[in-house]
């Protein structure tokens, strides 16, 4: 995952979610699938998996409303 749509450069992965019927229009890479593999103090690695959420590589796909790119960063702020 690029820089700029996470916090944990080099430690994070995704890839575009099916999101099947439920969303319209949002079939080519609107939505993701993420794991975060974190280092934990005790030297031992956790994996957080993540999704479907709107992805946060706002530049790599066509949005499928104006408003897209501003709900993604609320979004990602609240949760």
């Amino acid at each position: 995952v690029p820089v700029y749509a996470t916090g944990a450069y080099g430690y994070d992965y995704a890839r575009v979610a099916d999101v099947g019927p439920t969303y319209d229009n949002c079939d080519d890479g609107e939505f993701r699938n993420q794991i975060s593999i974190r280092p934990q103090d005790n030297g031992e690695w956790r994996r957080l998996i993540e999704g479907p959420e709107p992805n946060p590589e706002v530049l790599a796909y066509w949005w499928p409303a104006a408003w897209w790119g501003p709900y993604v960063v609320v979004w990602h702020n609240e949760h």
